[in-house]
């Protein structure tokens, strides 16, 4: 995955499957791997406190994936959203940046104008393959 500046979109230099199956191996293989997790979500959470790129990070990646897939696929979040060790977490994430983003309109204005950032968030939950755990999020 290449993050790129505010400009352009994020592009998957791989397969979505295999970009979802390399991170969840990397944070699994680590001596501690709770504390790699750990780690992940800390540094996953300082990038999306930064408005640009949690928006661009709620965008479609450009594919250069020598794949079947279209040019243009899921976005990062939704990607992330795939990985069952780290699926819970983003997602209470996911859905307390839902609340600030609706209770403060003038922060999705800071983007671009009329960008719906309520919607764009509400949109990572669809059509994902599987929840980790469905009770949690119920709650």
């Amino acid at each position: 995955m290449s993050i790129k500046n505010a400009h352009h979109p994020n592009v998957l230099t791989i397969d979505y499957v295999v970009f979802q199956r390399n991170l969840s191996a990397n944070l699994k293989k680590q001596v501690d791997s709770n504390a790699a997790i750990e780690e992940f979500f800390d540094d996953l959470t300082k990038l999306m406190d930064d408005i640009v790129w949690f928006h661009k990070s709620l965008m479609p990646t450009l594919n250069y994936a020598d794949s079947a897939a279209s040019a243009s696929q899921d976005c990062l979040i939704h990607l992330l959203l795939g990985v069952d060790s780290i699926q819970t977490k983003l997602a209470e994430l996911m859905l307390q940046k839902l609340i600030i983003y609706e209770s403060d309109k003038q922060l999705s204005s800071e983007i671009a104008g009329d960008v719906n950032m309520p919607r764009l968030i509400v949109n990572q939950f669809r059509w994902l393959d599987n929840i980790v755990d469905s009770k949690v999020s119920m709650q």
